[in-house]
This record gives structure tokens, sequence and C-alpha cells, in this order.
């Protein structure tokens, strides 16, 4: 047996081996008080199941038994949160996941009853874990466990699972992005669409695409079976070679025939278009057409073409720009148009001088050879170049055509040609380039330098200019701070820091959000008087566009150029669009510059919420708790009050009546004393749950303290030396002397409890004046201070911590009710103050308390317990559904010398009293079934305008009872029903006599 023994013991041991925080975990766990018991009686089944979890890095999960305890090893944990690591181990399944059972419960019911295991693909399981609930996705199984011993063969359920929420939100993410952009491509002007594998197989087209090929099916079918007509026009081969090789193909006015209806003859048409490669894992995975079907603007070129050439036949001799250059004599006859062209006064004599000076300096010599190379072949020659016009100086692009005349020798004697201004056609071109090259830097360009750098320098090429570049702007300083910029051959850079009032007064535009343009610094008056400063900087001619963001003008772009020269419209529209579109790409990088760092520290602050979340549920946690109790105790005193209110009053009246023997009126005067007690606990209980009716009012605290002072050493015993210390000038306060009192007694009694060998009690009263930030969280004023502290043993942090909790207690079983702190603290609160608990094991513990000073001056004794007036007598009507709470008032006012009429509620009352029963006064219970006191008080009052009204309650708080109807609490004595009446009767306290107790 002992082998055996051991043997099982080895097993159990082996099979629990491994699986890190889990093994160690299940390893040590206490496994007899749950539902599997000690590990070695497990079966076969569970210790193999648990050993393959255990040892697997994939996330898995047993649930065992009838109970369905829960096991699960570390890839698994790390998916359930703090919420459940590591309290579910060995749980039943219901009490862990009780929020998804309705998901998770019939998945498991049908593995248990022998249905077979379950799969599920990003199943939606919403869990609570790092303190917030989540939407999370799963794919799992759940697989049965067999059992042979269990009723349906199977023991338990295996979940093997992955959290599929990341993998679910990017698939979904993906999938919009791509209906985006099937939408646009879809909306797009140009035919697109996309090929895959290498049969070229369609898998979308667009609107413009199925309208050039007609209607016809097309998704999923190969291009070859889609569009059979073009076989053996190229394309097909096209798409081959772009596929293996994965080089891109661009078709410029590429002819097709292709039938663009069913049943209809195949037509011509021209398309541009390209074939790009679809690269996916390194090889090609289908391909990308996009296009435009050019045909009528093709042919429309074409007619142009054969238009132009009729053109130049017909105006060999003249026409549009046409020119007749004697090359012999070096004169020229030339049209209107022409001079028109070049700026030029009609009859401006012509030779080959003057048009090379009319030619752009950097086309000049391009413009020179080809035309001395035509002469030397005597051919025919086409030519393109730059002119700048002479009137304006604004650059123009000139196309044209001229031919050679030879003379009788043979020899070239003219040239006859036509020029065309096609500036509006190459500034298209100019600014589409620009701006395809400009799109290509924002896709490569991280760096917003680098981008805006490039941008420039597109823009400086593009248009021909001696210098482009971005700076940073100081309106107050008016200064500009160049980092670098662009420059054409030869031209300095500006980079330092330049300011603008050097070189005009322009900057004034500037700072008004205006772009400031000069076509000649000589000419515009803002640079006239400093056109020397900006000619030696090679900016003669200037376009400054201001940067701005919400705080203003913060940068600038520039463009400058050496020599005088026009800025056209379409210049500065291509230059505003570069500068928007650079302006967006930068703001764009810095974004996500931002978000990176965002990112970067979106856990550190998911982190510090959590923990401040964590914190505020438990201060809510706290807060509930306490009003909790308090709503509680409120009821309780509430319950004892009308019990206390017979006993009190029987035991009273026995007292009064000096009833029974000498031995018995002791009994009598004991058990009254621990009515008195019962009444002094419930008020503990309802100072606790602030709930006692206070009777605040001008105090002096010192001399309350100082009268105290006998009935504390008295209480507090002959070891104790106790001293009271008060300060002079120390203002009145506002309190309830009474509870003061009881709350003084309180901390003396704490005190000298604390101090069983005896010790110092000292009790200090003063003055101070509190401000903003003070550490008792007090509003500013000033308030009277009421210190009591002893030499007594003192308190660790933990039981200071919980000190003021109500009920708690380190005295022994009877010593205390662990209502005394919480009573202090409550009425101070109740009066507007505060109280703080400083103390340390061995060296005492200090109670400050801090009560609103007044003004006023303080009551004497005397005048606090001013007699009331005499009592009037006649007949009381009494309700209350209490039986012997109405026995005792009835009784009560009997001896008071009233005639007594009982009713056990509301109901019985109103009808004596609408019975015109000649009462004189009607004391009432305020809560009872059916009608209220109050509003038994207010019929009353309306039947017998005369009829004196007393409200009685056991609630503390009186909530509910109109405040200019006299009321009193429970329980109560004779002299202090007699004192109410006595008020009532005089008609000088109606208002004030409120929620009198016991004084």
């Amino acid at each position: 047996m002992r082998l055996h023994a051991e043997d099982d013991e080895t097993r159990t041991a082996a099979f629990l081996e491994g699986g890190g925080e889990m093994g160690a975990l299940m390893r040590a766990h206490d496994w007899a008080a749950t539902s599997l018991g000690p590990p070695e009686r497990w079966p076969a089944p569970l210790r193999t199941a648990v050993r393959i979890m255990l040892n697997t890095g994939h996330p898995m999960y047993i649930w065992w038994g009838r109970e369905l305890a829960c096991l699960y090893n570390d890839a698994y944990r790390r998916s359930i949160g703090p919420e459940r690591h590591p309290g579910s181990l060995g749980q039943p399944a219901r009490a862990v996941w009780d929020e998804i059972w309705n998901i998770i419960g019939p998945q498991i019911e049908q593995v248990m009853s022998g249905g077979g295991a379950t799969w599920h693909v990003n199943q939606l399981v919403p869990i609570t874990r790092n303190g917030r609930r989540e939407d999370v996705y799963w794919t799992y199984s759940y697989s049965p466990i067999d059992e042979p011993d269990a009723t349906s063969g199977v023991g338990g359920v295996l979940v093997v699972c992955t959290e599929t929420t990341e993998a679910v939100l990017a698939q979904r993410s993906l999938a919009e992005q791509s209906e985006r952009q099937r939408r646009l491509f879809e909306q797009a002007p140009g035919f697109i669409c996309t090929l895959r594998g290498p049969e070229h197989v369609f898998e979308f087209a667009n609107q413009a695409y199925r309208r050039l090929i007609g209607d016809r099916p097309l998704l999923g079918l190969p291009v070859r079976t889609a569009i059979p007509e073009i076989e053996g026009q190229g394309f097909f081969e096209r798409l081959d070679h772009v596929y293996a090789t994965g080089e891109r193909f661009v078709g410029d006015q590429l002819s097709v025939r292709i039938a663009r209806s069913s049943g209809a003859a195949p037509e011509l048409r021209v398309l541009d278009f390209i074939y790009e490669p679809v690269i996916e894992g390194g090889r090609v995975t289908g391909i990308f057409v996009e296009g435009y079907d050019v045909t009528e603007r093709t042919r429309a070129e074409a007619a142009l073409a054969e238009s132009e050439a009729r053109l130049r036949l017909v105006q060999a001799a003249g026409g549009i720009g046409s020119f007749d250059f004697d090359l012999v004599r070096d004169e020229a006859v030339c049209s209107p148009e022409y001079y028109a062209l070049f700026g030029l006064p009609d009859g401006t004599p012509m030779n080959r001088g003057t048009w090379t000076a009319a030619i752009h300096p950097d086309d000049r010599a391009r413009a020179i050879e080809t035309l001395e190379r035509a002469i030397a072949e005597r051919k025919p020659f086409d030519y393109e170049y730059r002119i700048v016009r002479a009137d304006t100086g604004q650059v123009r692009w000139l196309t044209g055509r001229a031919a050679i005349v030879l003379d009788a020798a043979g020899q070239p004697a003219r040239l006859v040609g036509g020029n065309i201004d096609i500036t509006p056609v190459k500034q298209a071109d100019i600014r589409q380039r620009a701006l395809i090259e400009l799109s290509d830097c924002i896709r490569d360009l991280e760096d917003p330098a680098d981008l805006a750098y490039a941008a420039a320098e597109i823009l400086g090429r593009s248009l021909g200019v001696s210098r482009a570049g971005y700076g940073a702007i100081n309106p107050a300083a008016e200064t500009i701070t160049i980092e670098r910029d662009w420059n054409a051959p030869g031209i300095q850079s500006l980079a330092g820091v330049l300011h603008f009032r050097d070189y005009g007064s322009y900057i004034e535009d500037l700072k008004r959000g205006e772009t400031v343009v000069f076509a000649d610094a000589e000419t515009d008056p803002r640079t006239a008087a400093t056109a020397d400063a900006l000619k030696a900087i090679s900016a003669r001619a200037v376009v400054n566009m201001p940067v701005s963001e919400r705080r203003g003008l913060v940068g600038l772009l520039y463009l400058n150029h050496a020599e005088a020269r026009e800025w056209p419209p379409e210049e500065l529209a291509l230059i505003k669009e570069v500068a928007e579109r650079t302006r967006t790409a930068i703001a764009r990088r810095e974004v996500e510059e931002e978000l990176r760092g965002l990112a970067a520290s979106l856990e550190t602050k998911v982190e510090e919420r959590t923990r401040e979340l964590m914190l505020a549920q438990e201060a809510l946690r706290q807060s509930q708790k306490l009003e909790a109790m308090g709503q509680l105790t409120g009821g309780v005193a509430h319950d004892f009050n009308n019990l206390l209110t017979p006993i009190i009053g029987s035991l009273d009246l026995l007292h009064r009546r000096a009833a029974g023997s000498e031995r018995e009126q002791r009994l009598i005067d004991g058990a009254l004393q621990s009515a008195e007690r019962a009444k002094t606990l419930v008020q503990r209980l309802l100072a606790f749950a602030r709930r006692q009716p206070l009777q605040p009012r001008p105090v002096d605290v010192g001399a309350l303290v100082e009268g105290m002072a006998d009935l504390v050493a008295s209480t507090s015993g002959p070891r104790t030396r106790v001293t009271v210390d008060v300060g002079a000038g120390v203002p009145a306060a506002v309190a309830d002397p009474n509870q003061l009192e009881m709350a003084i007694l309180n901390l003396s009694v704490n005190a000298r409890d604390a101090m069983p060998e005896g010790g110092r009690l000292s009790i200090t009263v003063g003055a101070e004046t509190v401000g903003g930030g003070h550490r008792s969280g007090l509003a500013p004023g000033r308030y009277v201070t009421l210190c009591v502290a002893d030499t007594g043993a003192g308190m660790e942090p933990e039981t200071l911590k919980r000190a003021v909790e109500p009920f708690f207690s380190t005295k022994g079983i009877g010593k205390g009710t662990g209502l005394g702190l919480s009573m202090v603290h409550g009425l101070v609160v109740q009066l507007g103050g505060a109280m703080q608990l400083s103390s340390r094991p061995g060296l005492g513990t200090q109670v400050e308390l801090w009560l609103p000073a007044t003004e006023q001056r303080a009551e004497s004794e005397t005048e606090a317990r001013r007699p009331g007036a005499a009592l009037a007598t006649g007949r009381a009507l009494v309700v209350d559904d209490e039986d012997l709470v109405r026995a005792s008032t009835a009784d009560m006012l009997g001896e008071l010398g009233y005639e007594v009429t009982e009713c056990g509620s509301a109901d019985e009352a109103l009808r004596l009293l609408q019975a015109s029963a000649p009462f004189d006064l009607l004391v009432t219970d305020h809560l009872m079934p059916g009608m209220t006191g109050t509003e038994l008080g207010r019929v009353a009052i309306q039947c017998r305008p005369d009829l004196r009204v007393l409200v009685i309650s056991g609630y503390a708080d009186l909530d509910g009872i109109a405040p200019d109807l006299p009321r009193l609490t429970k329980p109560f004595r004779q002299a202090e029903l007699a004192e109410v009446l006595g008020g009532i009767a005089s008609a000088t306290c109606a208002e004030t006599v409120g929620s009198i107790g016991p004084r």
C-alpha cells in the first residue's frame, strides 16, 4: 500500500509539473476545498487534459465535473483580466462566467450532454476585464473530455481558443477601406478594372470601363473569355508580359477594335492606359488597369493636324504669325499677328538680331542652332522656344514651322514660316508635371523640411526662376529665417536671418495675409527705394506667398528672379496650389508624428486612468456604505424611540408618584436610568447617521469645558491628571451645547480607556482663522478649536484609518459600541466644522475639533433654561397607531390636567373632529398608515382654526413635518411634554420649539 501511495503522489506531481505561473498556482491550490477534490484523486482523463493544457503555449481552458470547475493555463490567463485571475481557479463556471452564460452555457451543455464538440469563428463574447466591459472576439472550440464514469460519457470540456479582436477589427477596417476605394474607382471618370492571376480574371470594373466595352458579363471571367474580339491586337500579350515580368506598361493613343454592345460589329477606339502590376508577397498576383478613351480627342487632334497642314500650305507666304525672312539682306516681312506675338509695334524692322534678342536667354542657343542646321540641310523644320515679349516682359511659348526657299542657284535665299502661341498648353503641361512630381515627393518624403525644399525646387525648376524656398517669419521682429533654399546655377543662397525692412515696405501686406507680387523692384513703389538691395540678392522680381496658421502669420513661400519678369495668373495659380498641397502634407506629417507620440504614451495613460477609476470606485463604495448604514441607523433609531417612549413615560410616572416600597423605587430608578442610557445610545446612532436634530446656538465653549472639568476628572479616575486650557478672547461657537457636552465626555472616556495605567488628559480651547487649502478641508473663515489629547497607547496607522468607522472598536466585548468617534465626527460635520485625528503608537492620541465661530453672544445657562409659559388645559385628542405610545402619552396629558380621548388612526380622529367634538389640543404621531400627522393637523386646523396641534415622531430628522407646526421627538418625559405645551400655550415660540429633545 505504501508503494501505491508513493506512486500516486509521484503521478500527481508529474501531471501538474511545468505550466509557469498557473502550474505553480495549481500545485499550491487547496483543491480539497473545491468540487474537484485532491489532485491525486482526479480521473485519468482530467489529469491528461490538465497536463496538455499546462504545457502548451496555446490558450486553453477546462471545465470539469458537475459544477464545471475552472482550470486554465498561462496563455489563457492573459485574456481574462485581473477580475477573474487567479480568483476563478477551481470555482464553478456559472459563478465565474455569469455575465456571458447565456452565450457559452448552451454550448457547454451540448458538449457535456454528449452532443459533440462545437466550433466558433470570430464569435463576439463581451467580457469585463481590466475594469471595463469589452467587446471581445474569439475563435474557439469546445471539445469533450471523455470520462467513462460520467452519465453522458463526458466528464468535462476542453476549450482551445484564440482572441481575434484585433484581427476582426482590422478586417473590418480593411473592408471599409476597400469599399471606399471601390466607390472612388466606380465614380472615376477614367476606366478602371482589376485583373487577378495569370489568366487575368476580372475582379472589378467601373462604369467607365463597362461603357467602353459594352454591357457584357465580366466579373469572374478571364479577359480572353470576356473580350474575345481583341485577340490578335496585342493586348493579351502585353498583359501576359506585365504579369510575367512585373514591368509596368503605358499605352499612349493605342487603337483597339472592340464591340461596344451585344451583337454589334467591333469599332475603332483610341485609348491612353496603363497596366500596373499588383505585387503581393514579392510576386505579381494581378494587374491594375486604368486609362481614358481618347478617341474623340485623337480624332479632334487628327482633324486639327490636317487643318494646320492645310493652313500652312495656304499661308506659305503669310498667315497667323507668318514671316518671310530674306537671308541675304537680313531683313524680314512679318504679318501683324507676328508682331503681336512678340509685343512689337507693327512695322518694326525685323532682322536676325532683333529675332535673336527676343528669344528667352535659356532657349536662344538652341533656337539659333536649329535654324542654322535647317539652312545647312535646306529642309523644312519645326521649332519650339520661349520669347520675352518686348512690351510686357512676359515669357511666352511659340511653336512653328518654317521652310527654306532656294534661289536660282540652289542656295538658301529666304526663310518662310509661321508661329503659334502655345503658352497655355505648355503651362498646363508644366503644371501637370510639377504637380505629379510634387505628389511623388509627398508620397516618398517623411521629413517636413525635406518636403518643403522639394516643393520649392519643383517650383523653381518648373517656372525657370532664380530662387525658391520657405522661411519662418517673426511678425513682431519683422524677420525671416531661412534654413535652406533652392537656387539656380550661379545664384547664391539666402540661408540665414533677413530683415524685411531692408528690402522694402511690403511686410505690412504680408501681415495682412496678402500675397506680395512685383515684376520689377525698380518700378514697384514698395521696393523702389531698396531696389539695389533686392538686385544684390538676385530678387528683382518676387512672389511672396504668406503661410498662416491659427496663431497668425508663421511662414513664407518665396520665388525670386534676378531679372524683371511678369508673373502671369497661371503661374500664380500653380504657386498657390503647390503651397496649399505642401502645407496640407506637412500638417499631415506633423499630425502623424503627434499620433505616434500619443500612441506611445497611450498605454501609460490607460494604466493611469484605470488606477484613478479604481480609486474613484473605492471611494464611491465607501460613500455608499456609509449612506446605507446611515439609513439603517435612522430606521433602527425610529423603532427604538417608539419602544422607549412608553417605557420612559411609564417609569417616569412611577418615579414621580413614588410608587412601591423603597426597594421597588430603587428598581424603578435603575430602570429609568437604563432607559435614559438607551435613549442616549439612540442619540449617538442618530448623530452618526447625521439625523439627530440639533439645537445650534452661540455657545461659550471655554465656559462649557471649564464647567465639565470636575465631571471629566471624576469620570477619568484618580490616576489620570486632567488639565483644561482656555485661550483668551475665544469667540462663541455655533453648537448644540448638549451634544457638545456628550462629545467631550465621549472623547474623555476614550482617552481614559487608552491610559489604563494613568496619564495626562488635556483639553484645550482656542480660536483659529482658516485659509484656503487647510489640512482640515474647511472653507476659509474663523473657527473655535477644541483639542482633547492623551498620553495613552496611541494607535497603529491601520487602526487610525478605521477609527471613525461606525461600530469599529478596539475595546473588549461589552466595553464600547464603536459609535463614539463616529458620533463626534457626525456632530461637527452637521455643525459645519471638521474633526482631525492624529496618533502614534506609544505617544498618545489627539482629537481636534473645529466649530464655526460667531459674533453673537452666547446665552448663559440660566437664559438657556428659561422656564416656559404656564400650561393650558382642556380636552386633548391623542392619535398614534402604537397602542403603548398612545397610552403613555394620554397618561402624561391626564396628569397635566387634560381630559384625554385616544384614537388609533388619523381617519378615526378626523371623524371625531368633523363631528365638531370640542377638543382644545391635538397630539398626533407623524408617520401612521394612511394620513400623516402633518396632513391630519392641517385638516384639523381647517375644521377648528383655534385648535392647538403638536406633532410627535420617532424619526429624528422630522422630514415632511411642516415647519410651522410644533413638534416633539420621541422618547420624552412628562416634563418635556409640559415644556412644549407651555410654549404652544404662550404662542411665543411656535416656530422655534421645533425638535425639542431632552435637556
